[in-house]
């Protein structure tokens, strides 16, 4: 069985433990299916599409494509991605790859969208698998390793495993084993700290099969043992047989042939009980193998003959072929000549049509190689023509222009020069105007921003302070004997509540003029501090997702994108009636781009633009001024608004800019 074979079953295991079970869950969904509406339905009926992806593709497709009409029909957009993705996992089961890819890659946009990293990467882990069957093993490859960085970055182990095992058969394929082998030990790293047996067991006998690929069999029978010793511990019989096997063909490489036979029928009688057919074969060929090496020609002829008979039905060619061999090997040492060479005759036949197909295949792929080069060539060939053309026509005009050209350019040449003249006199004034507006603006910002810090750590450090100490003195009006008059004690609680109430004011006030989690941890903390708040008054709920802000942006940076986010979240507290907030904020190698969605009723953007308010004003002066854009999309009657922002990325270690970008960052870091 393929490698590929044995982590599918696993995966199926993963998910339903055995036949039985999944077929009362499918009788379970399809029953309460009548009952349901809206998203329940939608999840419901591609939870019944997964169930008989395998078994019967044609319902599988039908109840994909209900969910996914629902879905659309309902703007669900999170019902619509897994419903692309069940339509896609149809195709993928009846080998219609292109069309597979095409709705994966429509659920992938999708989810992108939503911004739900797991989601992302379990699309990046599908389409890479369709790659993979494709033989596009580059393709494959930029996918599962996209995926394992998603995996990695939000702490899913188990996922980041399976993908380093998908890797792991890639690079099989390629024959590349040191890679196999050190993707296969990285996912048995994480199994092993998680303590799951079951991953342990499943990786530790692949790791054995490209052992004995290698030929280090005995370290191969080290971690094959191990392997089979978790599958006992979980009593999964099946699974068993696999480094059963592993072990047979180890011990037969060390030509140690009893201790090999008696693992090979081990795993024989496995399979059979779990009627694994191509499995039976592989092993009966082994066996007859072993048999034929002990000299044991008439065990050794039955076993091969009924493998031979296996693999013709399952089209195994390679166990075909090699089941022949054996045969012919007995029957000329049993003296059955010409049953010899009649097997031989029709191994040669099954050998040179496998040559003839496989050279046929590459054929193929050369000619299809060479005809898109053809294509491209001439494409390039037709392009070069119609640029020689244009020059052609190009050197005409220029040369009826030239003459009137010349003359022109002479008038032109003495207006310049004047011009110029002129114009180098009002930027010099210009600059020096600049020079003074920029030395105004420094000293005004640096007061401004100054007085705001002095602020906040005066009123929280002193007047914090004394609020600390008159409630210990009031808490210790509590301690006083039960005697105590009841003005006393109301007057105390009375007390009390005043002052919680001036504390937590005095944290508000020194929390809008300069959030010090902002000022001393960065934008993402600052931001989830924010959110923080906004949750906690119980009008709605906020999210904030952060990608790639490990490194520190620059002050002035930094507080400008805080304070736009501070700005427009109050907005949607105001006046959006919304249920929900979105934060995020992405840096690339160049740019920052600040996303605010929120599920409030759109508005009239024209309003907002053209109204009286400085709160746009204000978002548009800050991120022009940061040379950036701003975007709003909304609509009225239309659920749902979205702003963003793109600036450029300015770390704080890279500060080296212009005198007039410079400038620019402080009118930012003025305008809060």
């Amino acid at each position: 069985m393929s490698l590929r074979g044995v982590l599918f079953f696993i995966f199926l295991l993963l998910r339903g433990a055995t036949l039985l079970a999944q077929n009362a869950e499918l009788d379970s969904l399809e029953k309460a299916l009548p009952r349901q509406t809206g998203n329940d339905k939608i999840s419901t009926l591609n939870a019944i599409s997964w169930h008989y992806r395998q078994a019967n593709t044609e319902k599988a497709m039908e109840f994909a494509k209900s969910a996914l009409g629902l879905s659309q029909s309902a703007n669900y957009l999170e019902g619509e991605a897994l419903s692309l993705q069940s339509v896609g996992a149809v195709y993928e089961a009846t080998s219609n790859f292109d069309s597979a890819l095409h709705f994966f890659n429509k659920s992938l946009a999708i989810k992108q969208a939503l911004g739900d990293t797991t989601d992302i990467a379990a699309s990046l882990n599908n389409i890479a698998m369709v790659y993979d069957q494709l033989g596009k093993d580059e393709m494959a490859l930029t996918n599962y390793f996209q995926a394992l960085r998603m995996y990695e970055a939000v702490n899913d182990l188990f996922s980041e495993a399976m993908v380093l095992g998908n890797i792991g058969i890639v690079y099989k394929k390629q024959k590349d084993y040191d890679k196999v082998l050190t993707y296969y030990e990285r996912a048995l790293e994480i199994y092993e700290n998680e303590q799951s047996v079951f991953g342990s067991s499943v990786v530790q006998g692949n790791i054995a099969s490209i052992l004995i690929i290698l030929g280090n069999y005995n370290q191969a029978i080290e971690v094959a043992k191990k392997s089979l010793q978790g599958y006992e511990s979980l009593g999964y019989s099946r699974l068993m047989a696999y480094p059963l096997g592993n072990l047979a063909i180890a011990y037969d490489s060390l030509k140690e042939l009893s201790v090999a036979r008696d693992y090979y029928i081990q795993a024989l009688t496995l399979h059979k009980e779990n009627n694994n057919t191509a499995e039976v074969s592989f092993t009966l060929k082994n066996l007859a193998g072993n048999e034929l090496a002990s000299g044991e020609y008439t065990k050794a002829l039955a076993h091969a003959t009924e493998a031979y008979e296996l693999a013709s039905v399952t089209k195994a060619n390679d166990v075909l072929m090699q089941a022949l061999v054996i045969i012919t090997k007995c029957e000329q040492r049993l003296g059955n000549y010409q049953k010899a060479f009649t097997y031989q005759q029709q191994y040669i036949s099954l050998r040179d049509k496998a040559f003839e197909e496989e050279k046929t295949k590459a054929t193929l792929e050369l000619e299809a190689k060479y005809e898109t080069e053809k294509k491209d060539q001439e494409l390039e060939l037709q392009r070069l023509s119609l640029v020689e053309k244009d020059l052609e026509i190009q050197k005409s005009r220029v040369a009826q222009l030239a003459l009137g050209g010349a003359l022109l350019l002479l008038f032109v040449f003495g207006l310049l020069v004047r011009a110029r003249t002129k114009l180098s006199y009002q930027r010099k004034l210009d600059e020096e105007k600049l020079a003074k507006q920029e030395e105004l603006l420094r000293a005004v910002i640096s007061s401004v921003e100054g007085e705001r810090k002095r602020f906040s750590e005066d009123l929280h450090d002193s007047f914090g302070q004394l609020i600390s100490v008159l409630k210990i003195n009031v808490d210790s009006l509590s301690a006083a004997p039960p005697s105590a008059s009841a003005d006393r004690q109301r007057m105390f609680d009375q007390s009390v509540s005043v002052l919680n109430d001036m504390y937590g004011e005095l944290k508000n006030v020194c929390f809008n003029l300069m959030p010090k989690a902002l000022i001393q941890h960065g934008l993402p903390v600052g931001v989830n501090e924010l959110v923080s708040r906004i949750n906690h008054t119980g009008k709605l709920r906020a999210e904030s997702h952060f990608f790639d802000l490990d490194n520190r942006l620059v002050d002035i940076q930094e507080i400008s994108l805080y304070r736009i986010v501070q700005e427009w979240t109050n907005n949607i507290l105001k006046y959006s009636d919304a249920k929900n907030i979105f934060i995020q904020i992405t840096r690339d190698e160049e740019e920052i781009t600040l996303t605010i969605e929120d599920d409030g009723m759109g508005f009239d953007e024209k309003i907002l633009k053209m109204g009286e308010g400085n709160g746009w004003k204000n978002l548009q002066s800050r991120t022009n001024l940061m040379k950036g854009t701003i975007d709003l999309d909304t609509a009225t009657g239309r659920k749902g608004t979205m702003l963003t922002v793109n600036v450029p990325a300015i770390l704080k270690r890279d500060q080296s800019k212009t005198d007039a970008d410079k400038v620019e960052a402080l009118l930012t870091y003025a305008l809060f």
